[in-house]
């Protein structure tokens, strides 16, 4: 009798995980599937999460309270509201000009344009402003004018210096969600993935910015003493500058540091007579990316849903057991995720709960973490559906496979970088 019952007990857990499995399957292909039909990606995301709760197989009630749990943590309220509030000062620092100021009085303190077409993009991107590689391509034209650049070098480096800096700036919100989906502290995580950021800064400006016949420095016209720009720009750059110093000096909350920034835009905005009810109604309110704070927020009930589940270490073990590389899972579905959805946020939301486990120790996870996260971001830089990518082209008319043949060496080489970070902490 004891042996039947445990047979029957081991039967039941293994008819259980294998549900649980098929779950997360069908949970990932209705996810993929809806994207591919157009359908937003956070709605998308919504399905996927509520069928990795059903699969559980402890009944529609017990999925019903983990969906309300996951959504009523801390954690999560406090990872919308910081999305939230990142995308609001974007706009505002968009819509009272700071942001197209800060970038002028950068370029004339430098006074190179080859630094301004490093940085600007950048600046714009890490602050998720929506378009911003519209927003940028101007000035990098206008900038690779000065240095004589071909129209392809300027799509790819408007392109590939926009993106750079999402491996270690604070406020870049896949970056604030790698931190609540890992549990690790950004300086751990900033310093995990900063060699990314080199390795695509250096090799992107050897292959854009650098040509044998140019001179060595291209000058560009100050227009104001150097110290007036430096104002200029220190003023202009103030938000940021507050909420991180804040954040990272003084230990405030990230939310409370962001508001604080946002509400000095607004002060900014208002000595100069820019500010109205209905700009501030439309920062606020009118274009608040709703579809994405949907998408957070699934993120964390599909990550909820995962860590119930006992089916998904086990699997991980027996992959492992068998030969299959570590390394290759780290990279496969984050990148496969991240190419086919056009989402970072969704590859990052489904690798990190899948795959982070794959740490043997609590001291792998931040190069693990690292490689997800590159994985994740190489798929989205390079998909068609990347819409960055299609801004760039379409702006600099050029055909989205000559700008792809362009930065292809900058994706290769951020690569062979995260091989080389993932040996040295499996060693």
């Amino acid at each position: 009798m004891t042996g039947y019952r445990a047979r029957e007990a081991g039967d039941g857990k293994e008819g259980s995980g294998m549900l649980e499995l098929v779950g997360l399957g069908a949970a990932l292909v209705l996810v993929l599937v809806l994207v591919r039909f157009r359908v937003t990606l956070g709605y998308a995301m919504v399905g996927g999460a509520l069928i990795t709760a059903l699969s559980l197989g402890k009944g529609p009630l017990y999925a019903g309270r983990l969906v309300l749990r996951a959504l009523s943590e801390w954690p999560t309220i406090e990872l919308v509201v910081v999305v939230a509030l990142i995308s609001m000062l974007g706009r505002a620092m968009k819509e009272f000009g700071l942001l197209s100021r800060m970038a002028a009085s950068l370029t004339r303190l430098l006074r190179s344009a080859r630094a301004g077409i490093v940085l600007i993009p950048g600046i714009i991107g890490c602050l998720a402003v929506p378009g911003g590689a519209i927003l940028s391509a101007p000035m990098v034209d206008s900038l690779g004018d000065v240095v004589g650049l071909s129209p392809v070098r300027r799509a790819a480096a408007n392109l590939v210096f926009r993106h750079a800096w999402f491996f270690v700036f604070p406020f870049v919100p896949t970056l604030v969600l790698e931190r609540q989906l890992t549990g690790l502290s950004p300086a751990v995580l900033i310093g995990a993935q900063a060699p990314f950021t080199f390795t695509a800064l250096l090799v992107g400006c050897l292959l854009f910015l650098w040509r044998p016949d140019a001179p060595r420095t291209a000058e560009v016209p100050s227009g104001q003493p150097r110290g007036r720009a430096a104002l200029e720009f220190l003023w202009t750059a103030a938000p940021i500058v507050l909420a991180l110093a804040l954040n990272l000096g003084v230990g405030v909350p990230l939310a409370a540091a962001l508001a604080l920034g946002l509400g000095l835009t607004f002060g900014q905005a208002a000595l100069a007579r820019q500010l109205t009810g209905a700009r501030a109604r439309s920062v606020l309110l009118d274009r608040l990316d709703l579809p994405l704070l949907i998408l957070i927020a699934a993120i964390m009930v599909f990550k909820a849903g995962v860590e119930e589940m006992e089916s998904i270490p086990r699997l991980i073990r027996d992959l492992s057991t068998r030969g299959l590389p570590s390394g290759l899972l780290l990279v496969a579905l984050p990148g496969i995720v991240g190419f086919v959805s056009g989402s970072q946020q969704t590859a990052l939301g489904l690798g990190i709960p899948l795959l982070l486990g794959l740490a043997p120790t609590p001291a792998h996870q931040p190069a693990y973490a690292a490689v997800i996260y590159v994985a994740a971001y190489m798929g989205y830089l390079c998909t068609p559906l990347h819409l960055c990518q299609v801004l760039s082209a379409q702006y600099f008319k050029v055909s989205m496979g000559s700008l792809f043949r362009r930065y292809a060496p900058v994706v290769g080489a951020v690569l062979l970088v995260t091989a080389a970070v993932y040996l040295l902490a499996v060693r």
